[in-house]
């Protein structure tokens, strides 16, 4: 069980994990068949899914472990060592686990080793954030002021000064704030609050 506290323990029971993995089924087929790495190949990823769902380390480990035995009972497959590769770099730890294979390629089945080096190469390039990604999707700071505060403000008073009678006065008052707000948000958008 995991040591997550009583509601993840719970909801590992009843299965209630995000990514609909029925876990339990998953367990007690790899109880049943010890010996079939394709049950520990798909415990490994009920495991990989659950913990990337939940952010739970407890998870990746037993995801690690599980595609571990399924390689240890079929070492030639080249899934279950891209499945391992996979849950290595979800957890951050690629590489102990390249410096593992780069040992291995200089046996026997060296080729087969070589060739999981090159793709795990490819899956850390992948997992490389994108720093220009993180500065598209995060709003600018003064956004939410300028657009639900000061904008309806702005507008809200100019219209009521050009079309309130007694309020002609205040007619030059209202450009001044209109430009004013062309300016400040002409300027944000130069400095990317």
């Amino acid at each position: 069980m995991p040591p997550a506290g009583d509601s993840v323990k719970k909801r590992f029971e009843k299965n209630d994990l995000p990514g609909r993995v029925n876990l339990a089924s998953l367990e007690k087929s790899a109880g049943e068949k010890p010996d079939d790495p394709g049950v520990h190949y798909r415990l490994a990823e009920g495991y990989r899914r659950v913990a990337g769902k939940t952010g739970g380390k407890y998870f990746y480990k037993l995801a690690e472990r599980s595609a571990r035995k399924a390689i240890e009972l079929e070492p030639m497959k080249k899934r279950y060592h891209i499945l391992l590769v996979t849950i290595m770099a979800e957890k951050g730890e690629l590489g102990l686990l390249s410096s593992q294979y780069r040992r291995k390629a200089d046996g026997e089945e060296g080729e087969f080793y070589r060739e999981i080096l090159n793709k795990m190469s490819l899956i850390a390039s992948l997992s490389i954030p994108d720093p220009d990604e993180k500065n598209k999707k995060r709003r600018p700071k003064g956004s939410l002021f300028f657009n639900y505060i000061l904008m309806p403000f702005v507008v809200a008073g100019a219209l009521i000064v050009w079309v309130v009678p007694g309020y002609e006065g205040f007619r030059l008052i209202s450009l001044a704030l209109v430009f004013l707000y062309i300016l400040l948000r002409i300027s944000a958008g130069a400095r990317k609050i």
